[in-house]
């Protein structure tokens, strides 16, 4: 399948907008921040060429003026300066750019929003935003998308509060949606509910517009209506068929999960860029984010966080995950040059020891003994000595199946998350021993008594062990992205749409879900050495970090 990049920019900062902040819980006004990911909310950015058909797809922070987004105010050059032919349309909040003929193959580009688009309240912007992209090969995308997973599947109990979810192979473009896209039928009630569809990468949720109704023999019916009205980036078409998924809601049972509004501290902090991922390690935070890392000092007692440190992307790369050793004081970045390593014995002065230099992205990283194992996106996996850290050398690399996203490392195996391609089991010279029937897309793993825990997307969390033997398989109401090890047997799942889930690894339970009022991105756990103080931190969509007491 051809892969195709979905541009996701977040115009945070329009001329006008908000006070004057600092770095602790603000945003610059002079300098506007945005970011690129391939799949909005739910996967690592991924720098990967841009299929010559494929549309563009941008995605402003506030609602703009429809008349100031235009073909003269977003355009396309080449790296020559030349302005390339595209249609520019606006949904919503995305700007989508479709040129007007084939890409240069292999070539750089750069989208320019200019200072005439403006805000639906007529805030400017300060100055022109430039986003870089490069071209794939000369081969146009022709391969349509499928339907991979649904939310739920089958028929099956759901909440009031559930959404409908379709997870297909690539990006769908936002264009090819239509109010007959996906229908509802109330089958106890025997008449049609409308709803609204909306897609985020590869996600299609589908919300509708009025609540579903507890009923003890009543259905939902919902149609996923595909062929011609449902089409990826590049104008391909789904096979003309349907896919139907008959849901209830059953009476109220007191042994369901609760919902509880998480407690979120009134103790805020502002990052003012795009969050990958956090790390927690005693009372200290990492955070890594696309302008570099952010160290921040968390108090167990106040769940006041406060800048300790930050290290520029100029230095190191964008930063996409960490591992810490405390004890020798090590912190390892995967960035998008590459790793790094860094000397963090005095966490507000950390010191960089030493860089690796990689082609691809490196997205996730396992140090184990004296070797860091790299998930390196499109290379696969890349095993680096680390023996000599001011010298770090090339061990060996070898492909994977899919794109590596994260991996841990178990004696001598490897397992890597590969997004839509699940998990696999490699050895340490690259065979690859056993695919894990982990589905979903796959991009984070977590570890619990020597077995392995995947965020598996529509599938939810699924606990195994090396020999393929499925521990739990625990379906949450919505699309998991991310989740974190608590204290004990207790895991937390990031949960789209709901907030965050708690999860029993004993007995598959859950126990509480937590809702937020807004959509987090990553989250992590931290607590003091007698577990008396437990929080979650999470970071939203706006880049900003919040702190709630889980026991």
């Amino acid at each position: 399948m051809k892969r195709l990049t979905t541009l996701v920019l977040f115009l945070t900062l329009f001329f006008g907008c908000g006070g004057n902040q600092s770095l602790s819980d603000t945003t610059s006004q002079s300098s506007p921040t945005f970011t690129v990911s391939r799949a909005p909310s739910f996967a690592p950015q991924v720098d990967l060429p841009i299929a010559v058909n494929a549309q563009l797809i941008l995605s402003a922070s506030v609602a703009l003026n429809p008349t100031t987004v235009n073909e003269d105010t977003v355009t396309i050059i080449d790296a020559q300066g030349t302005r390339f032919p595209a249609f520019v349309s606006l949904l919503d909040q995305s700007i989508i750019i479709k040129p007007k003929i084939y890409l240069t193959p292999n070539s750089n580009f750069t989208i320019i929003i200019s200072t005439g688009v403006k805000s639906a309240n007529g805030l400017i912007l300060t100055r022109n935003i430039e986003v870089p992209f490069s071209s794939d090969g000369p081969s146009p995308d022709i391969t349509p998308p499928t339907l991979q997973a649904r939310l739920p599947n089958g028929f099956t109990n759901v909440d009031t509060y559930s959404k409908i979810y379709f997870q297909f192979s690539e990006p769908i473009s936002p264009l090819s949606l239509t109010n007959t896209t996906v229908t509802a039928y109330n089958a106890f009630f025997d008449h049609n509910i409308t709803g609204t569809a909306r897609v985020s990468g590869s996600l299609l949720e589908f919300e509708l517009d009025e609540p579903m109704q507890p009923s003890a023999d009543g259905a939902y019916a919902i149609t996923l209506h595909e062929g011609s009205t449902i089409q990826d980036l590049a104008g391909n078409a789904m096979p003309t068929n349907s896919s139907s998924i008959s849901a209830y809601v059953p009476v109220p049972d007191s042994s369901r999960p609760q919902l509880i509004a998480a407690p979120l501290s009134n103790n805020t902090y502002t990052i003012g860029d795009t969050i990958n991922s956090i790390h927690s390690d005693g009372s200290t935070l990492y955070i890594a984010h696309n302008s570099g890392l952010t160290i921040l000092g968390f108090n167990l007692t106040t769940s006041l966080m406060t800048h300790l440190a930050s290290i520029n992307s100029s230095q190191v790369g964008q930063v996409y995950s960490i591992d810490i050793n405390a004890t020798t004081n090590r912190a390892y970045l995967a960035t998008s040059k590459g790793f790094s390593i860094l000397d963090i014995t005095n966490k507000e002065q950390p010191k960089i020891i030493a860089s690796f230099i990689t082609t691809r992205p490196v997205y996730g990283i396992d140090i184990n003994n004296n070797d860091a194992f790299l998930a390196n996106s499109l290379l696969g996996i890349t095993i680096v000595d680390i023996n000599n850290e001011t010298s770090p050398q090339l061990l060996s690399n070898f492909p994977t199946t899919g794109v590596a996203f994260d991996l841990k490392v178990s004696g001598s195996n490897i397992i890597c998350a590969e997004y839509d391609q699940g998990a696999k089991v490699y050895d340490i010279q690259g065979t690859l021993n056993s695919t894990l029937p982990v589905l979903g897309h796959t991009k984070h793993i977590d570890t619990y008594s020597s077995n392995f825990i995947f965020a598996s997307g529509l599938q939810g969390i699924q606990y195994w062990d090396l020999i393929s033997t499925p521990i739990l398989e625990i379906q949450l109401a919505s699309y998991v992205s991310t989740l974190v090890q608590g204290n004990g047997n207790i895991a937390y799942a990031n949960v789209l749409g709901i907030g965050i889930a708690s999860i029993n690894l004993i007995d598959g339970t859950v126990p509480n879900y937590f809702t937020l009022n807004f959509e987090a991105t990553t989250l992590t756990y931290i607590a003091d050495t007698t577990s008396t103080n437990e929080y979650l931190i999470i970071a939203d969509r706006n880049n900003k970090l919040y702190s709630f007491k889980v026991q």
